[in-house]
């Protein structure tokens, strides 16, 4: 039986010369896993919108064709309506998050779909023990793999049959993302669950995959399951530049947050022209480190050396530091502020020639005049890449920097990274749980595990800690 049924569906949006996709048709059966793949920005997010309700009631676009939730048309129906028969989990766990306590954000679904409280506490347990997530924790101090957990956990709750998840991978540590999927493959073929998943971390999803759908060129087509792992593969490591000069020391360094360790005892050495990689499984305290590698927050205590500036003494970082250090966030919404994309990387830019090359090497330039809330979430982590590139900085900190992107997309911004240290011979620290790049983007590795650093080596610890 069909559970969701799309017939000839056209979509525009007014800030787009032409449809973004034209007479596609697409459908999703009972008991099936689906992958929906295809080039950032192409769409895909769309058809999870339009399927949920979220267009039009929430957002704005026009659509002509015919969408059915089983073999009945939603035209008309709110978001709450078709709420009852489909389950979201969207792109940036955050929108979805209202509640300060984990518990309460995995019981206000079923809360609203009136299940007795007894029942709800029983989901409540069942789910924040499936995805590895303490009920009494404060949602504001989750990781980004953490908070992806949770929503997940929420929805998961609602117990709809049909379920729709918008990159799920996105900020997953490996074996989470192993353990999520595995649970959604045996919830389609034990419980006859319908399960579309939009996900560009092709590696991961598959082996758990019953169909696959790739939108490109306005237009959607079924290939097959072989087919998918074509648009996927791991990008080699071509670059190796040693230097031995220290530019930032860590040492016995603890953060601790509302009497919670974060971090013990870290110490660490970053040498000028290192590309560092900083892995661990989620919530292990790898923002944290970032953040404090930033001086964007304080240490609980312990020792910051820097050989950036010759007279720095703050403890957080301001304008002048900032202008050596750049960062790139885990949420690119942090960082978009202005009317265009154009103006938005221009901001900060050192010329017009930087910036009009940055542009170019990231994919922009038919974007340029777009406001940067109105891309996908790939093409706003982009706009994030180039905004900071442009300013030059001597240290370079990206918090899980590909998140979002197709392959041609993510090769782009490798070799942007890439080829902006060998002109530059920038200290680069990044934070990724994507095979497909991580060995592209290091020569050394900082492995964190139970708020502790437990290992530095070379791609070698790559390598394991990916078990490829």
């Amino acid at each position: 039986m069909k559970a969701i049924e799309i017939k000839n569906l056209t979509v525009s949006y007014k800030s787009l010369k032409t449809p973004l996709f034209k007479d596609i048709n697409f459908h999703l059966n009972y008991g099936e896993v689906a992958l929906l793949s295809g080039f950032s920005g192409c769409g895909k997010s769309t058809i999870i919108n339009l399927i949920s309700g979220v267009i039009p009631n929430l957002i704005q676009a026009n659509y002509v064709g015919e969408i059915l939730v089983n073999n009945k048309t939603i035209e008309g129906k709110s978001v709450n309506e078709i709420a009852k028969e489909v389950g979201i989990v969207m792109q940036n766990a955050e929108l979805q998050i209202i509640n300060e306590l984990v518990e309460d954000e995995v019981a206000f679904g079923p809360e609203n779909l009136g299940i007795p409280r007894e029942e709800i506490i029983k989901l409540v347990n069942k789910y924040t023990n499936e995805l590895g997530l303490l009920k009494e924790a404060k949602t504001k101090t989750l990781s980004g793999g953490e908070k992806q957990k949770l929503i997940t956990a929420s929805t998961l709750a609602m117990g709809q049959k049909i379920l729709l998840l918008d990159e799920p991978l996105a900020n997953l540590d490996n074996k989470t993302s192993h353990a999520l999927l595995s649970y959604l493959k045996s919830l389609a073929k034990d419980k006859g669950y319908a399960i579309l998943i939009v996900e560009h971390r092709i590696d991961q999803v598959h082996n758990y995959i019953d169909k696959f759908w790739y939108l490109r060129k306005k237009t959607i087509t079924q290939l097959d399951k072989q087919e998918c792992l074509k648009h996927n593969n791991i990008i080699k490591n071509e670059i190796t530049i040693t230097n031995n000069k220290p530019i930032i020391k860590l040492k016995n360094m603890d953060k601790i947050i509302n009497k919670e360790p974060i971090l013990k005892d870290i110490d660490i050495t970053i040498n000028a022209s290192e590309r560092i990689l900083i892995i661990g499984d989620n919530g292990a305290g790898k923002t944290t480190l970032l953040n404090l590698i930033a001086k964007l927050i304080k240490p609980t205590k312990g020792i910051y050396t820097q050989n950036i500036f010759k007279r720095y003494n703050k403890k957080l970082g301001n304008k002048k530091w900032f202008s050596k250090v750049g960062y790139i966030f885990q949420n690119p919404n942090y960082q978009l502020f202005m009317p265009t994309v154009y103006k938005d990387i221009n901001y900060n830019s050192k010329s017009k020639e930087i910036t009009e090359k940055v542009i170019k090497e990231l994919d922009l330039e038919h974007l340029k005049n777009r406001h940067p809330q109105s891309l996908s979430e790939g093409e706003k982590r982009r706009v994030s890449i180039a905004g900071v590139l442009v300013g030059m900085p001597e240290v370079l900190i990206l918090d899980e920097p590909t998140v979002g992107q197709d392959y041609e997309s993510l090769k782009k911004i490798v070799d942007t990274l890439n080829n902006y240290y060998l002109e530059t011979k920038a200290t680069i620290i990044t934070i990724t749980h994507d095979k497909r790049c991580a060995f592209a983007l290091a020569d050394k590795a900082i492995l964190i595990k139970d708020k502790e650093i437990k290992e530095i080596g070379d791609t070698n610890l790559i390598k394991n800690y990916f078990k490829c």
